[in-house]
């Protein structure tokens, strides 16, 4: 018995100490997010200025809590979030009230080389969710999400604002949505991921596209328009 009250007083400590290991952030960040001070807690928006990094170590947690209603990823400048295939890094979100969102991570325009690889995004989204609510939007071109696994979205998992940045390697599972939303001129940087949910945004269309077999589906969410001289070929199997 003595033993046993031992072991529950270790792990209640080790618990303890956890909690009180976690590094709250807001505002501006740059710098390195280390092991030995994670988890860090989205206590309020967070973004990357221009002209900065903030890389994010292998291991490392980043929550996303549902206590605020501001607790997004903001990336103007870069980000290297890069784990490990046998150490991720891990992005989490927790149970939602009316209104608040999990996330998203933004990589907006003007940020150049950032990396997302080796990373579970887990239970990011929103309360409200739709298929233009997504956890991570990419509007960069420079930019990589590579051998990630991006699950249990409340939304849309992945959306690509008239970027094309490589979405490859990952594993989506479990979203619900969306996998991907994005322009079809931008299906082929979509490579060697699992089969995908794919909505396909308002665009006319720059040159000649095709729409691959071996993803789940693809869902017009708005017009399509193939201009004269350009040809749309939709792949044997494929359901539009």
């Amino acid at each position: 018995m003595r033993a046993q009250i031992f072991l529950i007083l270790i792990i209640s400590l080790q618990i303890q100490s956890r909690i009180l290991a976690a590094t709250n952030v807001s505002g501006d960040q740059s710098g390195t997010w280390t092991l030995a001070n994670s988890p860090y807690v989205l206590v309020g928006n967070v973004t990357v200025p221009s002209g900065k990094t903030l890389t994010i170590a292998a291991g490392v947690e980043v929550q996303f809590p549902s206590t605020s209603s501001n607790s997004q990823l903001i990336v103007q400048g870069t980000l290297k979030a890069i784990g490990t295939s046998s150490n991720f890094i891990k992005f989490s979100g927790g149970s939602l009230g009316g209104g608040q969102l999990r996330g998203p991570v933004v990589i907006e325009a003007t940020s150049t080389n950032s990396i997302l690889q080796y990373i579970t995004i887990d239970g990011l989204g929103y309360y409200y969710y739709s298929d233009f609510t997504a956890a991570i939007i990419v509007r960069s071109s420079s930019c990589s999400v590579k051998n990630c696994t991006i699950q249990n979205i409340r939304g849309t998992a992945v959306q690509l604002d008239n970027a094309a940045p490589l979405i490859s390697n990952n594993t989506f599972a479990s979203n619900s949505n969306y996998d991907v939303i994005l322009g079809v001129d931008n299906l082929p940087k979509l490579t060697g991921n699992n089969a995908l949910k794919i909505g396909l945004t308002s665009s006319t269309m720059t040159k000649s596209d095709n729409l691959p077999a071996g993803n789940l589906y693809y869902s017009l969410l708005a017009n399509l328009v193939v201009p004269q001289g350009k040809t749309l070929a939709v792949a044997a199997g494929v359901e539009l």
